[in-house]
């Protein structure tokens, strides 16, 4: 016994907000939410085209209220499932009664940070609340099946990925409030090793399941002071099909009751502590993390491991909050198992300020230090590949903002630096680089116009390469009828400089208009053009179009 995930393609969708003060109270039951429908085309001329030339999908939130029972519903259709291999169209419901609420269909939830921590299931599932008892519980399917494509060109692209079915189940025990409870999870899932017809031959796959048990309190000791701990050990078997075996270890004995440990079986420990002090103007955090290298839980997205993280954070605001201090500082090192050539080290610290003298006048500093350092591990140190970096970052941000005349005026600056110095005499020359970026901004608001404009300059360096960027926006918006029609136009344009040389001309222009009729409909179509003209050796010249319509309906 040692110690020691599907992708999906993104498509652009309406983002729905439900305002449930906008709900239309009809006796017992109320009703609040929006359905939409979006028309994507698009063409291109130069270039490997980087979307379908038709896509659509359908989206909605709606949430119901019968009788103090809330039943909010979210859904998602797209031309894209029928291209891709994991499901990218979700159903999911969620209703909930006083202290009960029900899970339905694609959902995600949250119990600690390495147990179950936001993986979507297909499923249903529970949380009780009455009182003192924190219960849950939930189960589904984590991952279809996904059969090898043995005449595919490419098997590795995300669509060929095989994949077994997996399923799996969560249970919360607990006791207490919100703000001081203590819970008791327990996680497991499995690959189905009979979801295949038979092992794939172009890529190596075994069946694999996990068993994980964890503990998450929060504490609160008055107004001044709360604590929070997360632990958690998972018991990872890379093949259902190895041997099983024995262990004298306490917390395999443990999991070994619900998972049988097997030859291919790894375990892993996870944990984090902290607290957070608040006296008036003055607070602090203080955090320790400690994750094992290639930590699992099938319950859980893909997890920073192999760490251990020692943070603290404090804040000031003084002056009636005109100024405001914080920062961090801290400590990160890997190898925590001592099984790597070296070990790698960083003390980080950043600092913030916010100055605002007035409603009109603001200023916003920001720095930020992270070095990077290595120690022998499991054998010494090559002065050819040793890290030993600082990365730098100052950020400055000035505005004033006024109104007078009927209008709204907001001026801002931005200067950006971020620069690596690597110390290691035989790297630095490739690795040393430095980036710095100008923005300048003009915003103008009245009540029947809309304009702003923005200029920004960037300048990188890397080794001996130069990179610069110069671009200019605009951004117009008008309102119509009584502002039910709101028409809108960015165009923009943007030079890029390759060592001094000109090498491309960007140019890039949006136009739309969103109608409402009546307090349930909205319409809109939108029109996307980019032109790339290339002046150096090198670059490509290519133009892309695509163009939009879409309908809304709110209630």
């Amino acid at each position: 016994m040692v110690r020691g995930h599907a992708k999906v393609p993104i498509l652009m969708v309406l983002a729905l907000v439900l305002d449930c003060s906008t709900a239309a109270v009809l006796g017992p039951a109320s009703a609040v939410g929006s359905l939409s429908l979006e028309l994507t085309g698009y063409g291109s001329s130069g270039v490997v085209a980087r979307r379908v030339p038709f896509s659509w999908s359908v989206t909605g939130d709606p949430a119901l209220a019968v009788y103090g029972i809330s039943l909010p519903f979210s859904f998602v259709l797209s031309e894209q499932e029928r291209s891709i291999r994991q499901p990218f169209n979700q159903f999911g419901l969620s209703p909930s009664w006083r202290w009960a609420t029900l899970h339905l269909g694609y959902r995600n939830l949250t119990w600690s940070p390495y147990t179950l921590a936001g993986r979507t299931f297909l499923g249903g599932g529970m949380e009780l609340n009455p009182g003192l008892l924190r219960l849950g519980a939930a189960y589904g399917r984590l991952q279809r099946a996904v059969k090898e494509d043995t005449v595919a060109v490419h098997p590795d692209s995300v669509e060929q990925t095989p994949a077994y079915r997996r399923a799996g189940y969560a249970v919360r025990l607990g006791v207490g409030r919100p703000a001081n409870y203590f819970d008791l999870i327990f996680l497991r899932a499995a690959d189905d090793s009979a979801s295949l017809p038979g092992r794939p031959t172009r890529t190596v796959l075994m069946p694999a399941e996990n068993a994980v048990l964890g503990v998450s309190s929060r504490q609160q000791v008055g107004r001044l002071l709360d604590f929070y701990l997360d632990l958690a050990a998972s018991l990872y078997t890379r093949d259902q099909a190895a041997a099983p075996i024995l262990t004298d270890i306490p917390v395999l004995k443990t999991l070994s009751r619900i998972s049988q440990p097997r030859a291919s079986s790894q375990y892993f420990l996870a944990g984090r502590g902290g607290a957070n002090l608040t006296l008036g103007k003055f607070s602090a955090g203080l955090q320790y993390e400690r994750v094992e290298p290639e930590y699992p839980s099938m319950g859980a997205n893909d997890l920073a491991t192999d760490l251990s993280r020692l943070t603290v954070s404090p804040r000031l605001d003084l002056l009636a909050n005109r100024l405001m201090l914080s920062g961090s500082a801290g400590t990160q090192s890997d190898n925590l198992l001592h099984t790597k050539r070296a070990t790698t080290s960083r003390l980080i610290w950043s600092a913030q300020a916010g100055i605002y003298p007035s409603q009109t006048l603001g200023l916003d500093l920001q720095y930020s230090n992270y070095a990077t350092g290595q120690k022998p591990g499991t054998a010494p140190v090559n002065d050819t590949t040793r890290l030993d970096q600082v990365n730098q970052s100052l950020t400055v941000s000035p505005r004033l903002t006024w109104v007078g005349a009927g209008a709204s005026h907001n001026l801002f600056l931005t200067l950006n630096y971020t620069g690596l110095s690597d110390a290691n005499s035989i790297t630095r020359s490739q690795n040393n680089s430095a980036a710095t970026v100008l923005a300048l901004g003009y915003g103008l608001g009245t009540a029947g116009f809309s304009l702003s404009g923005a200029g920004t300059f960037s300048n990188s360096t890397a080794g001996e390469t130069r990179n610069s960027v110069t671009g200019f926006s605009l951004t117009a918006t008008k309102p119509l009828l009584n502002q039910r029609l709101s028409i809108y136009l960015t165009p923009a344009v943007s030079w890029l400089s390759l060592n001094r040389v000109a090498a491309a001309t960007t140019l890039t222009a949006q136009a739309g208009a969103d109608l409402r009729l009546g307090s349930h409909h909205t319409f809109r179509a939108g029109l996307s053009f980019l032109s790339n003209q290339a002046q150096a050796s090198g670059q490509t010249s290519f133009s892309e179009l695509s163009a939009s319509t879409g309908y809304g309906f709110g209630f």
